[in-house]
């Protein structure tokens, strides 16, 4: 699925379909090693139990409680919405653009993070070019 799909109910469908076939493929290893002290996987082992995995958990039953635990089929409102809005609440906050250093002579003087992203060195700019009065260009031209 295209990124954009990430945070919509789609996301929950793509984890909750894929869910019972976890599930299915972790008993089919724990089947052909449990008199294994060390068990590896070969290719053609990985496939043996994937198919075996597959033909268990992806079935037409399941595909629907997917889509119905998601709210898409049949469609329901309350459920989409509900599925957003934890999604919306799970986001990290996001982290302050400054911190506050005491100087040399124990003035305090607000300092900005590093960006680590190109959205939070767009904001720093953003902020300078309007001329926020707490931040003092050399200190940023420093980072």
């Amino acid at each position: 699925m295209p990124p954009s799909t990430y945070n919509t109910p789609l996301a929950a469908i793509r984890c909750w379909d894929f869910l019972p076939l976890a599930t299915a493929y972790k008993a089919g290893v724990r089947e052909r090693s449990k008199y294994i002290v060390s068990y590896g996987i070969n290719k053609v082992e990985f496939l043996e139990i994937l198919k075996e995995a597959w033909d268990k958990a992806i079935t037409l039953l399941n595909i629907k409680k997917a889509w119905k635990a998601v709210g898409l089929e049949p469609y329901n409102l309350k459920v989409v919405m509900q599925q957003l809005l934890e999604q919306l609440r799970a986001q990290p906050a996001t982290p302050p653009l400054t911190v506050t250093q005491i100087g040399l002579i124990g003035e305090a003087v607000q300092v900005p993070v590093t960006p680590s992203n190109i959205a939070q060195v767009d904001k720093l700019f953003q902020r300078i070019i309007e001329g926020e009065h707490q931040l003092d260009l050399a200190i940023v031209l420093q980072i």
